[in-house]
C-alpha cells in the first residue's frame, strides 16, 4: 500500500512547513497568518486540502502512512480518518455518557448545573443539554494507536479508535470537571 509523503503545512503568508515542525516556530515567524491547509503527495500525485473550506480544525497523519486524521472545528464533533487521496474512509462521533450513569444521576447531574447557571447569572433561559456537549478536542497517534481526546457530555475521556475499521477499541474517563 503506498504512503503518504511529503506533507506540508501552508500558513497564510504562503509559508509552509514539514508537518510536524514545531508549530511555536511556525507561530513565532512574522506574519505568518492562520493555517490555511495541507499539501502531500500520495500515489505520485499532489493533493492539497483546505482547512477552511472543509471546516477543520487539525490534520494528523496517521501511525501507518496510509492517510490522516482529521477533527472539524474546535471543540469538534466529528473526527473523520481520511484515506490518502482525502476521501473520507469512516466518519467518528464522540459518544455520550461513556461512564454509564443511570437516569437518575444524570438527572441530579443536570440539576447542579442549572443550579451552578443561575446563581452565576449565566442562564439564558437554557442551559445546554450534556448530549450536545459531546465533543473531539486532540488526536495522539503515538503508540501505533488512534487516540482521541474528547468529552462524553460529563467529563474528559480518551476514545482508541481502529483507524483501519472505525471500531471504538476502548474508552478511558477522567474525574468530571465539577
Amino acid at each position: 500500500m503506498d504512503k503518504v509523503t511529503s506533507v506540508k503545512s501552508v500558513w497564510e503568508n504562503g509559508q509552509s512547513f514539514p508537518h510536524g515542525w514545531p508549530v511555536g516556530l511556525e507561530k513565532n515567524s512574522d506574519s505568518i497568518g492562520e493555517l490555511e491547509g495541507f499539501v502531500w503527495n500520495f500515489f505520485g500525485r499532489e493533493y492539497q486540502i483546505s482547512c477552511k473550506e472543509k471546516g477543520l480544525g487539525f490534520l494528523k497523519i496517521l501511525p501507518d502512512q496510509t492517510g490522516f486524521v482529521a477533527i472539524d472545528g474546535n471543540p469538534g464533533k466529528h473526527a473523520y480518518v481520511l484515506n490518502g487521496d482525502a476521501s473520507v474512509r469512516f466518519v467518528l462521533t464522540p459518544a455520550f455518557n461513556m461512564r454509564g450513569f443511570d437516569a437518575e444521576r444524570l438527572a441530579v447531574v443536570r440539576q447542579h448545573d442549572e443550579e451552578r447557571a443561575t446563581l452565576s447569572g449565566r442562564m439564558l433561559n437554557t442551559v445546554i443539554p450534556r448530549e450536545e456537549q459531546t465533543c473531539f478536542h486532540s488526536v495522539d497517534t503515538s503508540g501505533g494507536k488512534l487516540e482521541i481526546f474528547g468529552d462524553d457530555g460529563l467529563g474528559d475521556c480518551y476514545y482508541t479508535y481502529d483507524w483501519n475499521t472505525g471500531e471504538l477499541l476502548a474508552t478511558r474517563t477522567l474525574s468530571r470537571r465539577s
